[in-house]
């Protein structure tokens, strides 16, 4: 509004600095768009109506050779029915002879003729035969006669020969008819057409009539519109066709056509004279409609019809003539049904045949011309924007490519030199200036980031601050703080109060022989003794030997009684390690004692009861290995009354600080009295905070006693710790935690100088270990095939 103010109202000074201050392109864009723009709207405006006359005309047209090829379709089935008919006079009229022709006609594919009568002088030669579902059945006289527009009724006199008259559509009930062992109501909705017999004398011997199903009408009209509107699909064009006798009753209208539905759906109006006035029913038709004579258009094409004319009606938008029914149409096709009672006598129009296009193609046709012109004006457009961007794009190109340059720069922290070509010589000395400017400020920001890096190492190298005390970190055997071992000293101290045997199920290295120890010593038999022997460790005599014990004189060697760990840890705990190992002669020793509460020793005849808590302990699912027949399922439920699962490293990796202070207070406690004290750098508490601790938290103890063992530092750096990272990438590719980091792996290059150092056995088991992390007695018994002693 303003810029509109500034060329009207002001000067002309006002008007060129205006257009000063705006680029060239935007000038030329501001002077030639408008233009261009107004050029095509006039071409359109001055074209638009005889384009519009143009698609009203061919579409009229194409809809009303339409219409007449329906009617041309229905005329050729009323022709087929005129020819037969005088086939079936020219031949002989008794019943059973009609009766064999007839079935010969039904059976060569003429399904729709339903009535064939033959209505003889003489009363007592009469017949009608009905065709139901292609099977003739003869109709008695009884019912032909109480029959409202029966057969009989149709006689005519004066006939001449081979003249064949045709009635107007009608409908007919036969009552109480006997089909498939069955009486029915049969009601038909036909045509009839007649031609009078003579005799060889000349003297007329009656009429033969024969009628087809309308349905043939209906399905032909579904057919044909269906194709129609197949082929003018890219037009969205919908078709509604209807048939009217010579009165103007509209008797049915065309169906969606489908063989399997079409054939029972009966004759019906209702799409087409929905919310129409008129009348319903005439004589002879109960089904038929007529609108009201106030639809004057509908009124005007019966007219065309009854004097022998096709044409094409648009009807109006607004609600009158035709279109003041639910079923709104843009205009209506239209053409006469005709029958020719001879080959030389002038046509009878019976009906007419009526299309309603509802799909507004007219419309829809140019409102498709007036979208394309709208895309075709706006890719013009698009295309003279285009010219006239090139055409003033040198001019600024240069000093654009710059700003580019120096927003990418500005964008992505860059600071090299601008790499534009072929720019003018006013701003080749901006661009040097503009180097120098980047090549400044990449010196201070290398410089900047030299002494952060120095920072950070200085940082990195220094002690960890707020690193928990040694007097603040150990509680009942446990080292931590976090909310993970907060809650297992809560499920340990709710344990020791109950006296039932206990299984504890962790990871190798999580600490289970700790927590069955702190069990041991916040229950009641904390002051009685807490053994703890390997299943894994001993074969099954000596871990039988071990567990029972024996009395004097039991084996060779037996010189003297041996009480066994569950004598021994009377009144106290006994912790069985790795009990997923044990062989299963022990499993079941185990589980007699367990459920018995009293053990017999090897080579004695009395039981000896017992006084010891059993706390099983296992890295291994024993339920699973249960199932697989591994491990027995009852000695499985005898262990587990109750579980305690002791948390992996990595579940509660704040609390590596405190065990970090632990460790280094348990290494100096061990070493000389003139060890000093020792503490660890932020690099390296940051480098084990990352790792992943596939051994837990006995894997940190081997590295923090390791990294104590070999540095000398008063702070250790992390240099100094040495994690397996061929584990550690193999746990981040697969998912897969290693029993035990630090065993060689087969990428290591010190395995084969540490293999060369083993004997024959231990070569062959270093595989089995590697892949493991541990090996116990029995598996490394089982892997060798050569027989080793006991000892």
């Amino acid at each position: 509004m303003r810029m509109i103010t500034n060329f009207v109202s002001g000067s002309i000074q006002d008007t060129l600095s205006f257009f000063s201050k705006k680029s060239l392109i935007w000038r030329i864009m501001f002077v030639g768009i408008p233009l261009f723009s107004a050029s095509l709207l006039l071409v359109f405006f001055l074209t638009c109506e005889k384009i519009q006359q143009i698609i009203t005309t061919a579409i009229a047209r194409n809809e009303q050779m339409h219409a007449e090829a329906l009617a041309h379709s229905l005329e050729k089935v009323l022709l087929e029915a005129r020819n037969q008919l005088r086939v079936l006079a020219a031949g002989s009229t008794s019943k059973e002879d009609m009766l064999a022709r007839i079935s010969l006609r039904t059976n060569a594919g003429s399904p729709y003729y339903r009535e064939i009568a033959f209505i003889s002088n003489v009363s007592n030669e009469r017949y009608v035969l009905l065709n139901i579902n292609n099977e003739i059945i003869d109709i008695p006289p009884q019912i032909i006669n109480n029959t409202v527009n029966s057969p009989f009724q149709f006689l005519e006199a004066d006939l001449k020969p081979g003249v064949v008259r045709i009635s107007a559509p009608m409908e007919t009930t036969y009552n109480m008819v006997e089909f498939e062992q069955k009486w029915h109501n049969i009601t038909l909705q036909i045509i009839r057409i007649s031609t009078p017999i003579f005799d060889d004398s000349g003297k007329p011997t009656g009429m033969m009539l024969l009628s087809f199903d309308l349905k043939v009408f209906r399905d032909i009209l579904s057919k044909e519109s269906t194709i129609f509107s197949v082929v003018e699909e890219g037009n969205n064009k919908t078709l509604r066709s209807m048939f009217f006798d010579y009165y103007g009753w509209i008797l049915f209208q065309s169906e969606e056509y489908n063989e399997n539905t079409l054939k029972d759906l009966p004759l019906r109006s209702d799409d087409i004279r929905s919310g129409l006035k008129g009348d319903v029913g005439r004589k002879g038709f109960t089904g038929a409609f007529r609108p009201s004579v106030e639809y004057t258009l509908y009124q005007e094409m019966i007219e065309h019809i009854k004097e022998g004319r096709s044409g094409h009606i648009y009807l109006p938008k607004k609600d009158s003539g035709f279109s003041a029914g639910q079923m709104h149409a843009e205009c209506v096709s239209f053409a006469p049904v005709q029958f020719s009672t001879s080959a030389t006598a002038p046509n009878e129009i019976i009906g007419g045949i009526g299309i309603l296009d509802t799909s507004f193609a007219s419309s829809n046709a140019f409102n498709h011309i007036i979208h394309i012109f709208i895309f075709c004006f706006f890719f013009a457009l698009f295309l003279v924007i285009l010219c006239l961007w090139f055409v003033g794009r040198d001019t600024g190109k240069a000093l654009q490519s710059v700003i580019s340059q120096i927003r990418e720069r500005n964008q992505t922290l860059r600071t090299d030199r601008l790499s534009v070509e072929k720019l003018p010589k006013e701003l080749e000395s901006l661009r040097s200036e503009i180097d120098t400017l980047l090549n400044n400020f990449r010196r201070a920001q290398d410089e900047t980031a030299n002494q952060l890096a120095v920072s950070n190492a200085k940082l990195l190298t220094a002690a960890a601050q707020n690193l928990p005390s040694v007097e603040s970190i150990k509680q009942d055997f446990l080292v931590g703080t976090s909310q993970v071992i907060n809650n297992l000293r809560k499920q340990i101290k709710k344990i020791a109060n109950v006296n039932a045997d206990i299984l504890v199920v962790g990871e190798t290295g999580t600490g289970k022989e700790l927590v069955s120890q702190a069990i041991h010593e916040a229950s009641s038999r904390s002051d009685k003794p807490f053994i703890t022997i390997n299943c894994g460790a001993l074969d099954e005599n000596l871990l039988m030997d071990t567990l029972f014990g024996h009395v004097k004189g039991a084996f060779t060697e037996a010189k003297q009684i041996r009480k066994g760990a569950f004598i021994a840890a009377e009144g106290g705990t006994l912790m069985l390690d790795e009990i997923g190992n044990a062989p299963p002669k022990v499993q079941q020793a185990l589980l007699r004692a367990l459920s018995m509460r009293n053990i017999r020793p090897l080579g004695s005849d009395q039981d000896q009861p017992f006084d010891a808590r059993i706390i099983a302990a296992t890295n291994a699912d024993l339920k699973s290995d249960g199932l697989e027949g591994n491990f027995r399922n009852d000695l499985y439920y005898r262990l587990a009354v109750i579980s305690l699962h002791t948390p992996s490293l990595r579940d509660h990796k704040e609390d590596i600080p405190a065990l970090v202070v632990h460790f280094i207070a348990t290494f100096l406690e061990n070493e000389s009295e003139n060890e000093t004290m020792r503490t660890i750098s932020r690099g390296a508490l940051k480098k084990l905070m990352n790792y992943n601790w596939p051994g837990n938290v006995r894997e940190l103890k081997n590295v923090i006693t390791r990294a104590l063992a070999f540095s000398q530092k008063d702070i250790l750096q992390a240099e100094d710790i040495v994690l397996d990272d061929s584990t550690q990438h193999v746990e981040e590719k697969t998912g897969k935690v290693s029993t035990n980091p630090y065993l060689p792996t087969k990428n290591n290059p010190s395995l084969q100088s540490m293999m060369d150092q083993l004997n024959s056995r231990q070569q062959s088991a270093i595989h089995y270990l590697i892949g493991q992390g541990e090996i116990t007695r029995q598996e490394y018994q089982n892997l060798l095939t050569e027989n080793i002693s006991l000892r």
